[in-house]
């Protein structure tokens, strides 16, 4: 049987986990900002949609 303290071990753990993977609460800036590229052309029938990146990330780039 599992004593005490490892059991509150194991919840606090599980809580930091979940807490980490939820999502950002309303009005949270939440941007998305890319960090790597590529200069390969896509076919324009593969692209659905596409958006421009925040102004706040530090390169600029569509998405």
């Amino acid at each position: 049987m599992m004593n005490t303290s490892t059991v509150y071990l194991s919840i606090i753990l599980v809580a930091v986990l979940f807490s980490q993977a939820s999502p950002a609460p309303f009005g949270a800036d939440a941007t998305l900002c890319c960090f790597s590229y590529t200069l390969q052309k896509l076919p324009q029938s593969h692209v659905k949609d596409y958006f421009y990146t925040s102004s706040k990330c530090s390169q600029p780039a569509v998405v």
